[in-house]
């Protein structure tokens, strides 16, 4: 009788359990940079925005900002036929670089940018991973819920 008794009760609270949904943030819908650097949100102002075709064919943003407090971030990546809408990696030279004024960290192999919008005027998307000490090439940032809207 006790066994069916702790079934019952374990039924009752597996069904009343959900999975819990991670939800992204919404994208920015005007210009402007933000990121938690070592789970401190900085914010970069509105960022400048560049991109260039080569005569391969490979194409290249830059994306950087900045702020008064001598905190700086510059996201790059490159695309063989052209950046559309789509998720990056170290696969596609997709670098983030930070700096505190001091030190300067660049993600290597754990790189995540998602382009959300990207035309003409403008790009907009999301980003995230793990910089590493340029000097020591030990330390390391997490760097999470990285979000810009950029225009050219």
């Amino acid at each position: 009788m006790k066994k069916l008794a702790f079934i019952l009760m374990a039924a009752t609270v597996m069904v009343g359990c959900k999975k819990s949904e991670i939800t992204e943030a919404p994208p920015l819908t005007s210009p402007g940079m933000m990121a938690k650097v070592g789970g401190t949100s900085i914010d970069y102002g509105t960022p400048t925005a560049e991109k260039q075709m080569s005569t391969s064919g490979s194409e290249t943003v830059f994306i950087s900002g900045f702020n008064n407090d001598g905190n700086s971030i510059a996201i790059s990546l490159s695309k063989q036929g052209g950046i559309t809408a789509g998720t990056y990696g170290a696969a596609n030279s997709a670098v983030i670089g930070i700096s505190d004024g001091t030190n300067s960290y660049e993600t290597a192999n754990t790189v995540t940018i998602k382009i959300t919008s990207f035309d003409a005027t403008h790009i907009v998307g999301s980003f995230s991973g793990t910089a590493v000490d340029a000097s020591s090439g030990t330390n390391t940032k997490s760097i999470t819920e990285g979000k810009f809207f950029a225009n050219f």
